[in-house]
């Protein structure tokens, strides 16, 4: 979760109004302070390539684009919203919402309104294919290769590493033309971790998250009086679960077997595991990034984080927490009293009046405190 002022959490389940503003920067540049807007949604999606989108309605239809250099048109121009709160004594707390650059602008030229639709920093590198030959070689980590590949198209973007199992990385070469975030993604998956853009533009590669039960939640997602919950779907589902993962490479030994490694849930009281009612479900992974059987351990674990736990369909709308992150735990406590823990797969914050939907990627029962 973003880091916000201890008064923050608390002030969303008492009185309060929406706070928040967008502006326009290109690059370092600010275009305009305060976009005009009357309707808009931010999504932060950790099953997407492009982690964080928007979209964004403007009323003045003196602002649709007709020249590269107009706020609004999608030359590299990008959205920065910020979202929070007013706190009953009139100061307000906002907290960034991603970076988005605008990718289409359309609208009437006469009456308006004009929507635009912007997407996160996951665009410029997608855009940036391969232009030759690009390999691993000389780079010290895969967090080295990852900020390589980047900063090669986005040199002030500044990287941060969360991850416990990087290394060097094996050799492989991408050729030209090939997806350059694509690549990214790629030698994040092969040490447990992903990348993506997050809610201030930095570069992040990280862990790839727990499971539910292993996770501390960061917000209370609380039905009744002085409670944030609003509604809450719920579902199950064994679709996309998995309790085994394959991992396999090549021997960096000349005529050696490939190496592999097999890791599977074998928590005895666990209602996935390996072997138990949902019987053996295996997901296979395999990439040449992979060398030795410590190498294929790391990437199937990370990979198994991801695939044990219920497979909730759970569809949690409440009032907006801006700071709230995918990959945070919340932990969800129904009007029975009952507690689960999940982790947050993708949020919809509205820019303005309405609630927050959160969707799940795994859940578990939350023990009595």
């Amino acid at each position: 979760m973003l880091t916000v002022t201890p008064g923050f959490l608390p002030a969303l389940t008492a009185s309060h109004s929406p706070a928040g503003r967008v502006d326009v920067l290109q690059g370092a540049t600010l275009l305009l302070a305060g976009v005009p807007y009357e309707d808009g949604t931010v999504t932060a999606d950790a099953g997407s390539d492009v982690r964080y989108s928007m979209t964004l309605t403007v009323a003045d239809p003196a602002l649709l684009p007709f020249d590269p250099a107009d706020p609004l048109a999608p030359y590299g121009q990008a959205l920065h919203p910020y979202q929070g709160l007013t706190y009953t004594d009139g100061s307000t707390e906002v907290v960034p919402c991603g970076i988005h650059v605008i990718t289409q602008v359309s609208g009437d030229r006469d009456e308006g309104p004009v929507t635009v639709t912007a997407k996160g920093q996951e665009v410029v590198v997608q855009a940036a294919k391969f232009t030759g030959s690009w390999d691993t070689r000389g780079l010290a980590s895969h967090v080295d290769a990852i900020s390589a590949a980047v900063l090669a198209v986005m040199p002030t973007v500044v990287v941060a590493d969360r991850t416990t199992h990087d290394r060097t990385p094996a050799y492989r070469v991408w050729k030209a033309g090939d997806d350059r975030w694509s690549a990214c993604r790629e030698l994040a998956k092969a040490v447990g971790a992903a990348c993506y853009f997050d809610a201030i533009g930095t570069l992040v590669v990280a862990d790839l998250p727990p499971a539910p039960g292993d996770a501390t939640p960061v917000w209370d997602v609380a039905a009744g009086p002085g409670g944030v919950q609003i509604s809450a779907g719920w579902g199950l589902s064994s679709d996309r679960l998995y309790n085994g993962v394959r991992a396999s490479g090549q021997n960096s030994t000349d005529n050696a077997a490939p190496v592999t490694d097999l890791v599977v849930d074998a928590d005895p009281a666990s209602p996935t595991r390996w072997g138990g009612p949902l019987g053996q479900r295996l997901l296979t992974y395999e990439s040449p990034l992979l060398v030795t059987g410590g190498d294929c351990t790391v990437a199937a674990e990370g990979l198994l984080r991801t695939g044990i736990g219920l497979k909730t369909t759970v569809d949690l709308e409440s009032i907006p927490n801006p700071a709230l992150e995918p990959g945070d735990c919340v932990r969800a406590v129904y009007a029975d009293g009952t507690r689960t823990l999940h982790i947050v797969r993708s949020l919809t914050i509205p820019l303005g009046d309405g609630p927050c939907s959160i969707k799940t990627m795994s859940a578990a029962d939350d023990p009595e405190p």
